[in-house]
This record gives C-alpha cells, sequence and structure tokens, in this order.
C-alpha cells in the first residue's frame, strides 16, 4: 500500500514542478514585493502566497501588478538617473 502513495507524491510533485513558475521569478516578485507601494495587509497575503505553489500565468499577473505598485523615484524624492526621467515621461505620454 505505501508503495501507491510515494508514486502519488511523486507524480503529484512533478505535476507542480511542471505548473509552478521559475524560481527567479519568484525571486523577482519579491524583490519587487518589498519596494512595492501596497497596504500591510495585501503585502502579507501576497507573501503567504508566494509560500504556495504559484503557476506561470500567476507569476506574470504578480509582476505585472507588483511593477506598476513601485514608489515611482522621481514623486517619491528618492535618487534617480535620466533614464528614471525618460522612463516616467514615456509612460506618461502613452497613459494619456
Amino acid at each position: 500500500m505505501g508503495f501507491g502513495n510515494d508514486f502519488l507524491t511523486i507524480r503529484m510533485s512533478y505535476i507542480d514542478e511542471l505548473f509552478s513558475a521559475d524560481p527567479n521569478e519568484l525571486d523577482r516578485i519579491e524583490g519587487l514585493l518589498k519596494t512595492a507601494n501596497l497596504q500591510y495587509e495585501i503585502k502579507e497575503e501576497l507573501y503567504r502566497e508566494l509560500k504556495g505553489v504559484i503557476d506561470q500565468e500567476r507569476a506574470e499577473e504578480l509582476l505585472q501588478y507588483l511593477y506598476n505598485n513601485q514608489v515611482d523615484p522621481i514623486s517619491g524624492g528618492l535618487n534617480y538617473s535620466q533614464s528614471d526621467i525618460k522612463n516616467k515621461l514615456n509612460k506618461e505620454l502613452w497613459v494619456h
């Protein structure tokens, strides 16, 4: 009987690996989450989600969401470069 359970466990693990996001993307998500301009409760919920299995589609959604919720270095009074200024202007010109 133990063989069946071991077999299923190995197969389920394999399926999780097939559909789960790339570990590098998970690291990027975690990095963006640290600097995201989000309420504490939302950040905590996303950290809890990261502890589970996230598929590729969800990883892409999270990356886009977190990228869109980053603190703007110019408006935030942080250090910024000419590239930051250029990116901000391009973003604002395309939005309007």
